[in-house]
């Protein structure tokens, strides 16, 4: 008599009782036996439990394989990385975990290596990128693993900012190349740095990758939107690397030829860029590549001095390198930043009344708008109707359509909350007030920062206390933000707290020295003060 009545169920008896089981429950199933080995590889139950967890960002990195996904975020859940990310007044970088304790050190200032710039994670939370000053025109590229290793590569100008490619061998930057414009680079990470490969020798402004790795798309020149094919184009430098040892004659590439292989390497997305925005590609398991950028109409005519640009949203064949349509999405002026979340449903959009190239300037008026999207990509402005403020403990009845002041904002990782930094005047401006302690006069402060988080399915605002933002958040930061919030989050991964970096107005009535340092902020709490002295922090994208 059969002792193991397992083996008497059919396969799909099996296969209902495994959708029961978690994503670490089915791994260990699929190792048992070679049966259960192929019942636990059904793509069905992967799909499952990818409905459970919020796992759209994941999935985007494996292109849209279900089982690699959940296995990931079930081992990450497992042995997790979130940590913060930090840079300290004296340049030295620092981890530590969301509570303030096991702080460890990545890299120490010394003689021999100093200012070190924009630390970033890789997708995986496993390697950090920074760059610091070494001599007069060099500086360095390191990467740090989790083992502590270190990969330099020697740069002659500083990057103006980098991205990870999704798979986390590669990263992309922008740097100046001796008098030669911002030029984009690429370079490996999976022995050590290589030495990178340029991608565009033309002024590069902005980019962005996609969950490929195979291509990404570039603002360049300020008039040309670029899709660039970034096998062709290391393919390319490869042979022409044989052929330069093969040849000694410099001219066997002719201008034809080159413009030949530019054609190979890239495909126009537009030749009338909008106003100096940062384009975004959206990776959608469902409906495909798209690409999200502003184009200049010369048949619209400017408003009150501000440049009118169009929205569109381009659907990109990647197997045929090929476009198969564009939708406009609105008309806007000034200066724009934009974002679309991954899985479509979203698009936050914010203008600011300004010529100039970045954003932000306080003085300016700028315009948030959220945007529900259906279907055809048809946009409903989102009413939100409470607003929470933290300070006064209180909930207000409101009807706001948009938001004024906002300098900045980055969707979390769920896609249901949106992060807003206001900056904006006081109404009473230069008022003067009385000094209670000396009973002299003192003006009243003309500015006001604080940091909102919309929450989206709730229709609800949530406002946080008053603050002082770091010099380092406020220069090097936030004027190209709409960039930057590509490779830094201040958002947790679980979407329920982000961080920051400042000092609040009025610390002590919340038990807190008045001095600079590093945040953290649930949704529901205090802020915690985990670290003084620092100047800029990210969280883990994991």
């Amino acid at each position: 008599m059969c002792s193991d009545y397992f083996q008497l169920l059919s396969d799909e008896l099996v296969v209902f009782i495994f959708q029961h089981l978690d994503s670490f429950s089915l791994f260990q199933c699929s190792h048992t036996c070679r049966r259960w080995r192929r019942l636990a590889a059904e793509k069905r139950l992967w799909e499952r439990l990818s409905q459970r967890l919020p796992l759209l960002r994941i999935e985007e990195l494996f292109q849209g394989d279900h089982r690699k996904a959940c296995l990931h975020r079930a081992f990450q859940q497992k042995y997790p990385v979130n940590r913060i990310l930090t840079t300290l007044k004296d340049s030295t970088i620092v981890t530590c975990k969301p509570d303030g304790t096991d702080i460890h050190i990545v890299a120490k200032a010394n003689s021999q290596e100093s200012n070190f710039k924009q630390p970033c994670w890789d997708p995986f939370g496993k390697s950090i990128l920074f760059t610091y000053f070494h001599s007069f025109a060099s500086h360095i590229c390191v990467v740090v693993d989790s083992h502590g290793k270190r990969k330099e590569l020697a740069v002659s100008t500083p990057p103006f900012y980098y991205l990870w490619l999704s798979d986390g061998h590669y990263f992309t930057f922008i740097a100046e190349h001796g008098a030669a414009p911002l030029c984009l680079y690429l370079s490996t990470v999976l022995d050590e740095i290589a030495l990178p490969v340029e991608l565009c020798g033309l002024n590069t402004f902005f980019f962005d990758t996609c969950s490929h790795e195979d291509y990404l798309v570039a603002h360049i020149n300020g008039d040309t939107i670029a899709l660039l094919n970034l096998k062709s184009i290391i393919r390319y430098h490869s042979s022409s690397h044989q052929e330069s040892h093969r040849y000694s004659s410099k001219s066997t590439t002719t201008a034809r030829d080159k413009e030949i292989v530019g054609n190979e390497h890239q495909v126009i997305l537009s030749d009338h860029a909008g106003y100096f925005a940062a384009p975004q590609w959206i990776s959608n398991k469902e409906r495909g590549d798209f690409i999200l950028y502003l184009e200049k109409d010369d048949n619209i005519p400017n408003r009150e001095g501000l440049q009118a640009d169009r929205l569109l949203l381009c659907k990109v064949n990647l197997p045929l390198l090929d476009i198969e349509y564009r939708r406009e999405l609105g008309m806007f002026l000034g200066r724009k930043a934009f974002h679309m979340t991954s899985h479509m449903k979203y698009i936050s959009i914010l203008e600011e009344s300004t010529t100039q190239v970045a954003l932000p300037n306080v003085q300016n008026p700028t315009r948030l708008q959220v945007y529900r999207l259906d279907d055809h990509w048809n946009k409903e402005l989102i009413v939100f109707t409470k607003e929470y403020i933290w300070n006064e403990g209180c909930i207000k009845s409101v009807c706001i359509q948009q938001f004024q002041g906002v300098r900045a904002f980055q969707w979390s990782p769920d896609h249901e909350k949106l992060l807003c930094l206001v900056i904006q005047s006081l109404e009473e401006e230069g008022r003067e007030e009385s000094n209670h302690r000396g009973g002299g006069r003192r003006r009243r402060r003309k500015w006001e920062s604080y940091f909102l988080v919309l929450d989206i399915p709730q229709q609800s605002i949530y406002r946080y206390p008053n603050l002082i933002l770091s010099s380092t958040f406020v220069c090097n930061f936030l004027p190209f933000f709409d960039q930057f919030i590509k490779s830094q989050t201040f958002w947790s991964p679980h979407s329920d707290a982000f961080c920051y970096v400042g000092q609040h107005e009025n610390a002590k009535r919340y038990g807190i020295e008045e001095e600079q340092g590093l945040f953290v902020q649930y949704l529901f709490q205090s802020p915690q003060l985990l670290l003084r002295n620092v100047e800029y922090a990210t969280w883990s994208p994991l």
